[in-house]
């Protein structure tokens, strides 16, 4: 098995609105399960849209991307972007977050309000590689909790 470095970009939309309890469960479960599994990346969510980027070994990355399509709070659910990678972007797990609960969530480390506007799913379809471009764009920008 070939252990470099595997990732994939997708994008998908919220099938209800997420609340910040939510949102923080989501911080606090996925971080440490994916650190357990050797997955790194970044995950956006902007009113109701999800971008995210998952690294690691190619078998785990694949394995997680299937649970994400099976997860009942995801629908239209796109792959923009997989191939080996020669080094991870993203060393840790983040997330990106703007929606009307950023204020609740301005202290929970990981989290950042750094979209503020909205995103055009059509336009990451058609040019995957903007996805990257803003996830790049997030990491060099975040603040590290």
């Amino acid at each position: 098995m070939d252990n470099r470095a595997y990732s994939l970009v997708y994008t998908s939309t919220a099938t209800e609105e997420i609340s910040a309890e939510q949102i923080r469960q989501l911080l606090h479960s996925a971080r440490p399960n994916n650190q357990r599994i050797g997955i790194t990346g970044m995950l956006l969510y902007c009113e109701g849209l999800f971008i995210q980027a998952i690294e690691g070994e190619q078998q785990q990355v694949e394995a997680l991307y299937r649970r994400i399509c099976e997860d009942p709070r995801h629908h239209m659910v796109t792959t923009l972007l997989k191939r080996p990678i020669e080094r991870r972007r993203f060393n840790e797990w983040e997330m990106g977050y703007y929606g009307p609960y950023a204020d609740d969530l301005a202290d929970e480390a990981g989290i950042t309000d750094f979209l503020t506007v909205g995103l055009l799913r059509d336009e990451l379809i058609k040019q995957p590689s903007l996805a990257m471009k803003l996830l790049m764009s997030f990491r060099r920008h975040s603040v590290r909790a």
